[in-house]
């Protein structure tokens, strides 16, 4: 079965907010959240110390352009919207979601009359016009918005940027241990605030950490036991660098197996063994039986690499908080040419481990993309996994969608992964992550791949789409999947993401609440009921998804049977998708070999055909209805030879 492609020629809807496409790019305006407003409040907001953040509040002033140099975990992006929010107030603030390889005006939606935007340029696969940067600012003057643009110091030099010059500030990090206390006063820890003084953190706060890295300090000291002391929690933040350089086994089969069990921390004691021997192996240290049996017993061999065996599991020192996750970082760090082989390694021996300590490797490596931003780590567990176990890597995507700093990244892939013609797998994982903890708590984001995922996937009822439409259409945003499916049905080149979605709900139980309430309440509004058979016909009409339509009018046939939806509209419905295009095969399709007679569906259907809703009760008997069907077949059957 072909699947049509789409080329979009942008503007095009998507979700409930305007999502810009052309082709396989877009862009989205995502409305800045109150959570991520708080760390900008009064008495909250560490102000960097420096005359050019003096000189942004000028620059932003007025509707136009403010270009922020910083490194991404610096802090940047919070003070842009601290910047935003005090022209703009608390809800006219919207975060730029870009997916480009090339970053062009066209794809930007109109700015909007006193609000704020910012938009990430730190990373793009080709470097934008020379005159990109003036269309930005005129963009904004011209909407009389405020853009704040965020960017790195690699990107300074580039031409785009040249006409903004004047624009351009560098925003040092916050003090850290001011930016600590905000940090645990505004998530309900600020009772350990007295801890920021202790002597064993001098040294880092003098070190001026960045605002990512005080974040991270604050996390330790929020999951610390109250009795551990400073020095522990200074040594966890370093990456327990004294331990590497005191304690961390310097034999080689000490080591695989040290970080053979960082990988799989907690996993089974023959996880990790075939883990050791696997990494030897990828390194060319092979081993014959002999090697093997003369090598030291395993407990032995266990100890030395500073291991220990907890509840049937093999840990790195479970007293020492943080040390499995240093030393998972430390390997990535101490070799960073030989990380290919590394990541290698690590995914051929989650094709082979039990689903438990699978899961364990892959948050692993999903973590150490995160620690060490690595996009292409990211990028090699979606090739990898999305065929072979999807289930891993769909867990681990729903958690960096969300994650401050992996989570744009990963949202553009949920997107960018769709273009051309995927894979099966590949649309079935962004479906679920979609239909995850993602979709909950990024609906718009979500549904706009969910509608991509519909448009290319080649089974247009795939169970991971199912899941997913019904997940979030029996969640709180029920009315946002059902105002979205209405709009791709009302445009062309998305009208078979809303057959999908229609599709994907109307054929189960839990949908069929979704699209027509419960108990089928919502079918007395007309709005809806025109929908529903607007999005029957369509469905009807396109030869990809015509058994998947009679499928769900069957269905609909039985939940009538079962009360379960109310009759009337449900045929009224009927007649209406038969009507319109004069789907009398439809009709047939509904009534073939129907054993259950009793309901006498497709004389109802006539009746209502030949004579409305109101008079069909006058109409004559089912014998003299059988020939009227009859005649309306051959009458059409003829239409259709004629025109042949």
């Amino acid at each position: 079965m072909s699947i049509p492609e789409t080329t979009f020629q942008g503007p095009t809807w998507f979700g409930q907010n305007m999502t810009f496409i052309m082709g396989d790019e877009s862009v989205e305006p995502v409305p800045v959240s109150g959570e991520e407003l708080r760390p900008t409040a009064d008495g909250l907001f560490v102000h960097p110390e420096s005359d050019d953040w003096k000189r942004s509040e000028v620059i932003v002033s007025d509707p136009g352009v403010l270009v922020i140099v910083g490194a991404p975990g610096t802090g940047r992006g919070t003070a842009a919207l601290r910047r935003l929010r005090e022209q703009c107030g608390t809800n006219r603030v919207v975060r730029l979601q870009t997916n480009w390889e090339q970053p062009r005006k066209q794809l930007l939606p109109a700015a909007a009359q006193g609000h704020g935007y910012v938009l990430d340029m730190s990373e793009y696969d080709k470097c934008p016009s020379a005159d990109f940067g003036a269309e930005l600012l005129s963009w904004a003057v011209d909407g009389g918005a405020r853009l704040v643009v965020l960017t790195c110091e690699a990107k300074v030099k580039e031409q785009w940027l040249g006409k903004l010059g004047a624009r351009i500030v560098r925003l040092a990090t916050p003090p850290g241990k001011e930016l600590a206390e905000s940090i645990l006063q505004r998530t309900g820890a600020g009772h350990l605030s007295f801890r920021l003084v202790d002597e064993a953190l001098v040294e880092i706060w003098e070190s001026s950490p960045r605002a990512r890295e005080v974040l991270r300090l604050t996390d330790i000291l929020r999951t610390a036991k109250p009795d551990t002391p400073g020095k522990q929690i200074a040594e966890e933040f370093r990456g327990w660098r004294d331990w590497f350089k005191t304690v961390c086994p310097s034999d080689l089969g000490a080591r695989t197996l040290l970080w053979s069990a960082a990988m799989c921390d907690g996993g089974r004691r023959d996880s990790v063994l075939a883990m050791s021997e696997a990494f030897r192996q990828e390194i060319g240290q092979t081993r014959s039986l002999v090697d093997i049996f003369s090598d030291a017993f395993t407990s032995e061999r266990l100890d030395s690499a500073e291991l220990v065996e907890v509840d049937g599991g093999v840990r790195v020192d479970p007293q020492s908080h943080g040390l499995a996750a240093a030393v998972r970082l430390h390997l990535w760090n101490q070799f960073p040419n030989q990380r290919k082989t590394l990541r290698t390694w690590a995914l051929d021996i989650v094709q082979k481990l039990d689903a438990d300590d699978a899961r364990r490797v892959v948050s692993s490596l999903m973590e150490l993309a995160v620690r060490l931003n690595d996009r292409s780590l990211v990028q090699e567990l979606f090739e990898q996994l999305s065929g072979k176990r999807p289930e891993l890597l769909v867990e681990e995507l729903m958690k960096a969608s969300l994650d401050p700093v992996l989570g744009a990244y990963v949202r553009g892939r949920l997107y960018t992964w769709l273009a051309a013609k995927p894979s099966q797998e590949k649309v079935d994982v962004v479906a679920a992550v979609c239909g995850g903890q993602f979709g909950m708590a990024s609906p718009n984001l979500a549904l706009t791949r969910l509608g991509r995922a519909a448009l290319k996937s080649p089974d247009p009822v795939s169970p991971a789409l199912v899941d997913a439409f019904t997940a979030l259409g029996a969640s709180k945003h029920r009315a946002l999947v059902l105002t979205t499916i209405r709009k791709w049905l009302g445009k062309v080149e998305l009208e078979r993401a809303g057959i999908v979605a229609f599709l994907c709900l109307a054929n189960s139980g839990q949908g069929l609440v979704v699209l027509c309430g419960e108990g089928g309440r919502d079918l007395e509004s007309p709005e809806r009921l025109a929908t529903l058979a607007d999005a029957f016909r369509k469905a009807h009409n396109r030869a990809e998804t015509r058994t998947a339509a009679i499928g769900a009018a069957l269905f609909w046939r039985e939940a009538v049977k079962q009360a379960l939806i109310p009759k009337e509209p449900v045929d009224e419905l009927f007649t209406t998708v038969i009507k319109q295009d004069m789907n009398l095969d439809f009709l047939e399709a509904l009534t073939k070999n129907d054993p259950d007679q009793t309901d006498r569906f497709g004389d109802t259907m006539l009746r209502r055909l030949i004579w409305g809703p109101k008079h069909s009760a006058e109409a004559p008997a089912a014998t003299d209805l059988s020939n009227s069907a009859e005649s309306l077949l051959g009458r059409e059957e003829g239409f259709v030879a004629e025109e042949a």
